[in-house]
């Protein structure tokens, strides 16, 4: 079996595009397309976490075309094995703007040598980024111009600040659907899926918020409704995600360090099974393109 090795393209510089309307600026990055900032010009108040080299440096990287870790840091594929990071490539590749208005601008990232080195196929994926009052839109789309099936998963991870305003991380609370009492937690074994989930009773749909929470790792569901709510009776601050369509919601904060930021990351898929190794085409949760086939999958995010 030939090993396939990932060699970064470094060719291109980075820059950054800002769009806004009476409500809200925002920020974003041709690397990876990453959201950089998002600021509510009523509230006075940047919602989006900045980073930091002591945490987390990332701020809102895009998942494509894999969600998670591979175990060992590769998959197979028609007898060939490919590494590939956490989280995908596109995260870490220079995108082109395709399209720029000033409530909205669209990342395009299409295959090339480095792509084609850790992910064997011919694609245009695309994130357009849109304003609408208080909502930043996020669509994530994709054309497969290959001759065969083309095999992925979008995924988001954005981090938020909290606290949001004059309060504390322990004012705030994940508010999800009414409906919403008793999701499936995905369970994880060192960093991978588990074969197992449980349930996870919410009987008043909500998780108070503490970093001491995710000091045993991240939380991840399914079965989580179409929304959620980062929010504190205290300030009255709040970011909304509505994700219907994603089957997995995931919260990360990094662990033991106390740093003020919270991740609400909407998932297609999760990562490897802790006992196997990928082979891509058998892949759990993964999309499944025909050739010249598009598909199209969007979130937003609603800031007070």
């Amino acid at each position: 079996m030939k090993m396939v090795k990932y060699i970064p393209n470094t060719r291109r510089s980075t820059m950054l595009y800002t769009i806004e309307n009476e409500r809200v600026r925002a920020s974003f990055s041709s690397l990876g397309g990453e959201i950089k900032s998002i600021y509510g010009k009523a509230t006075l108040c940047e919602y989006l976490w900045q980073g930091d080299e002591a945490s987390w440096a990332g701020q809102a990287p895009v998942l494509f075309p894999i969600c998670g870790r591979l175990r060992d840091g590769y998959y197979t594929y028609e007898g060939e094995r490919y590494e590939m990071a956490i989280h995908g490539f596109a995260r870490k590749m220079e995108m082109t703007v395709e399209e720029k208005t000033d409530t909205s601008v669209t990342f395009r990232l299409t295959d090339n040598e480095a792509t084609r080195k850790q992910y064997p196929f011919s694609f245009v994926y695309r994130v357009r980024y849109a304003l609408s009052g208080d909502t930043l839109e996020i669509a994530y789309s994709v054309e497969n111009t290959d001759t065969k099936e083309l095999i992925f998963a979008f995924g988001a991870h954005p981090g938020f600040n909290v606290p949001l305003g004059n309060d504390k991380c322990t004012d705030y609370k994940l508010v999800f659907d009414s409906g919403i009492t008793e999701p499936r937690q995905v369970l994880f074994k060192n960093n991978f899926t588990d074969r197992e989930d449980a349930p996870y009773p919410l009987p008043d749909h909500t998780i108070p918020y503490s970093n001491e929470l995710f000091d045993a790792g991240s939380l991840f569901f399914t079965e989580m409704g179409d929304h959620v709510t980062l929010t504190s009776d205290v300030s009255g601050r709040f970011v909304r995600l509505d994700f219907k369509g994603f089957p997995v919601l995931g919260f990360w904060h990094a662990e033991d360090t106390g740093a003020p930021f919270l991740c609400i990351e909407p998932w297609e898929s999760v990562p490897t099974y802790y006992d196997i190794h990928d082979d891509l085409s058998t892949k759990a949760m993964m999309n499944h393109l025909a050739p010249g086939g598009y598909y199209k999958k969007s979130y937003s995010i609603t800031v007070g």
